[in-house]
């Protein structure tokens, strides 16, 4: 059975971490009472049983209501410009172009997205106001493979959303509270592959999938320690016995080279120069890899206002929870507060 609680749960379900918050909601106002996060290597059961005690489930819960956010493996992006926007209006016109970016409709959950507001695309709205779409999704057998993950730990998932897609939103709305109007790179590492995002307070301009993720780093550290497989250099890089800070240019070489192309690039053509890096979705023991991609970079890591952004979004928090003491990392929880806790947009 499910927990009859009123508090909510918003669980940030990433690769390595489980980001929970608790919210309360009194006469319309939602107040962060709790933030928790637990690795997710600590097991089945031992997540479960954080969960129902973070979500103050009486003796017989089995699941917490949540609302959650997850990041699929195979989830995708691809940005379209529309050069006619009586176009949109063809049918069969926009799965089309779904399809000619390389997304297979058949066994994927697309949604078709405005890139400056979120808002699904509708063809009854002012089409010149969509010329700018994000196709975006991942394929349905992951989906309900991350609800059957987030099923098995205890967590009753009312609302589940792309995590990707939720930190998108919050950095946009954050860039338009701070006032800072500079571009955002928001950076998604996986292990064979990562993700790139620039956002802007008006839309998101770029979004790009590059083929070297985390596990591009091993064959070059291997080399370096003089390490004799791809298996034992992992064991070093994630022990977290070891500063790899001067050594972080050469590991994320790859990585570095397709950074610095998808950035050149969008500065080129826009005039706009990056302000800022979020890199987001790594494990604690490789912290080190922000500094080294901003320093790479030359820009500056985000470093985000969680209080004054939230209390302006009429988010609150409780005594003694000091959320300018949280990293950056949370922003993947606590950017669907705003959006979901009825806070006025």
């Amino acid at each position: 059975m499910r927990s009859s609680r009123t508090k909510t749960v918003y669980v940030d379900r990433g690769p390595f971490r489980l980001m929970v918050a608790l919210v309360s909601q009194a006469s319309g106002t939602a107040c962060i009472e709790r933030l928790e996060q637990l690795p997710v290597e600590a097991g089945r059961e031992k997540i479960q049983n954080f969960i129902l005690e973070m979500g103050e489930g009486g003796k017989n819960a089995r699941f917490i209501p949540s609302v959650a956010s997850v990041y699929p493996l195979g989830r995708f992006f691809a940005r379209y410009s529309v050069d006619t926007p009586v176009k949109l209006k063809e049918p069969g016109y926009l799965e089309e172009q779904v399809k000619a970016v390389g997304i297979d409709i058949a066994s994927s959950s697309v949604s078709i997205l405005n890139a400056a507001d979120g808002l699904p695309f509708d063809p009854a709205r002012n089409l010149s106001a969509q010329k700018e779409l994000l196709f975006c999704g991942a394929p349905t057998a992951e989906i309900r493979a991350a609800q059957e993950d987030l099923l098995t730990h205890g967590i009753y998932p009312e609302h589940m959303q792309l995590g990707s897609l939720s930190c998108i939103g919050a950095l946009m709305d954050y860039v338009r509270h701070s006032g800072n109007r500079k571009p955002i790179l928001h950076i998604e590492l996986g292990q064979a592959s990562s993700s790139i995002f620039i956002v802007n307070a008006d839309r998101l301009d770029l979004c790009r999938t590059i083929p070297h993720g985390l596990d591009s780093m091993l064959p070059v550290l291997a080399a370096e320690l003089g390490v004799k497989d791809p298996e034992s250099a992992a064991r070093l890089l994630y022990s977290n016995t070891f500063d790899f800070t001067e050594m972080g240019p050469v590991l994320l070489g790859r990585l570095l080279r397709e950074m610095r192309a998808s950035t050149g690039f969008y500065e080129v053509q826009t005039g706009q120069s990056i302000g800022s890096v979020f890199v987001h979705l790594i494990p604690p023991s490789l912290d080190w890899t922000r500094q080294c991609i901003a320093r790479s970079l030359g820009v500056e890591l985000q470093v985000f206002d969680f209080a004054g952004w939230l209390g302006a979004k009429g988010v609150q928090k409780a005594a003694g929870l000091d959320l300018g003491a949280i990293g950056e990392g949370w922003m993947g929880v606590l950017g669907m507060l705003p959006e979901l806790t009825g806070a006025k947009n």
